[in-house]
């Protein structure tokens, strides 16, 4: 997918989905470009400032609904950025050689917990898409009562 097509569907569903997902209070910056053979997409995070960064490798993804997932799976990490913080602080406790061990644990353990997650919502109907349409709808009828 080319890098101005995905800025352009990324553009028209992030409000959406962070209203959806009550995150709409955090600064997220998304970047687009290449990344790692199989890495479609990373998310750092910053709970302290309530700030994201989102990066997305176009070149990896095939198509809007993939996009969609990629980006859903990464806005999720968010919930998970006290546990970023929390693996700092332990990894400054413990020794150099067993770092990398406990490195690759939390981060299976991350990815498997998102994977969760995801099947939850899809198993409930909450694909992106329909995330996007109750959120616009949620929207546009808060709006109308103020």
């Amino acid at each position: 997918m080319e890098r101005s097509k995905a800025r352009e569907i990324v553009d028209s569903v992030i409000r959406g989905m962070r209203y959806a997902m009550g995150i709409q209070e955090w600064k997220i910056q998304i970047e687009y470009l290449g990344l790692e053979q199989d890495v479609q997409a990373t998310c750092d995070t910053d709970p302290r400032y309530k700030h994201a960064t989102i990066k997305i490798d176009p070149d990896q993804i095939d198509d809007r609904a993939r996009l969609l997932e990629v980006l859903r799976h990464e806005l999720l990490h968010i919930f998970q950025s006290r546990l970023v913080s929390y693996r700092k602080q332990v990894m400054a406790l413990v020794p150099e050689t067993a770092q990398p061990a406990l490195d690759v644990t939390y981060h299976d353990a991350i990815e498997e917990t998102i994977g969760y997650i995801e099947k939850f919502l899809d198993f409930c109907g909450l694909e992106t898409d329909t995330i996007l349409r109750k959120a616009n709808a949620a929207a546009h009828k808060w709006r109308r009562k103020i």
